[in-house]
């Protein structure tokens, strides 16, 4: 669909925008200064502008992977100047949205796992929250995670997750990958929980723990043993055996 016509169905007006603000953003003046260059650009015309691209972005008027107009279009087309244009792009840019492809523009890019993981790593670091509570977080979740995927899994599935098993044991003595393919199962697991938010939580909370860093010793034992607990929850599933899936995920995740 046309750009122009897309605007008129879901945007706003440059005058509709200006309205909403309360008065007239300056055009291509002064950086910082309003249109008559007579004092500071408000905070709100960008701020507000960053949300209205934002809400063009969630309704899928920008989808995943489509370049932005250019900053002049938007100008144009909001009313306001390349600085306002600029500063609104920069929020967006910080709330992870888009993706600069230097000398081509802007590109949207949805909020992924990686992202998230790095807010709620900030959070725990300025909250102080030790180890002992991320694992025990981690404790509760995966044990509802597991028991919702115990009463549907397929055995096609358990035998994917066998897979994973059999390339960790090929691996026993490779940290970085023994570490990628423990990750996978756990993943694996919240994939299998057809549900798109949980999975995208176990991503996070997965990316929160340095696996790398928890098979890192020298003692090949603590990864044997992490492959033999993986396939004891394979069991679990098998038998539909609840209390066994518990007691090996409390063995598993500390």
């Amino acid at each position: 669909m046309p750009r122009e016509r897309r605007r008129e169905r879901t945007g706003r007006s440059s005058s509709q925008f200006q309205r909403a603000l309360g008065g007239d953003p300056f055009s291509e003046g002064r950086p910082g200064t309003t249109r008559e260059g007579k004092g500071p650009m408000p905070d709100s015309y960008y701020i507000h502008l960053s949300s209205e691209i934002e809400n063009r972005i969630r309704s899928g008027e920008f989808p995943e992977n489509e370049k932005l107009p250019s900053e002049r279009q938007l100008a144009a087309e909001y009313g306001v100047s390349r600085a306002v244009i600029r500063e609104a792009l920069r929020v967006l840019d910080e709330k992870g949205l888009l993706r600069v492809v230097v000398g081509k523009g802007n590109y949207v890019r949805l909020p992924k796992g990686d992202y998230l993981s790095g807010k709620l790593e900030d959070v725990i670091a300025y909250h102080h929250i030790g180890k002992d509570d991320i694992i025990e977080a981690r404790q509760v979740f995966e044990r509802a995670l597991a028991d919702r995927v115990l009463e549907t899994i397929t055995p096609d599935r358990i035998a994917s997750l066998e897979h994973l098993c059999e390339k960790m044991e090929a691996c026993l003595d490779d940290v970085t990958h023994f570490a990628e393919l423990d990750a996978d199962f756990h993943l694996r697991i919240a994939e299998y929980s057809d549900n798109r938010l949980l999975e995208l939580l176990a991503n996070i909370l997965n990316q929160v723990t340095d696996r790398k860093k928890v098979f890192a010793h020298d003692d090949i034992r603590l990864r044997e043993s992490a492959l033999d607990e993986h396939r004891r929850m394979l069991d679990a599933f098998r038998q539909k055996d609840r209390a066994l899936l518990e007691k090996v995920l409390a063995e598993h995740i500390h």
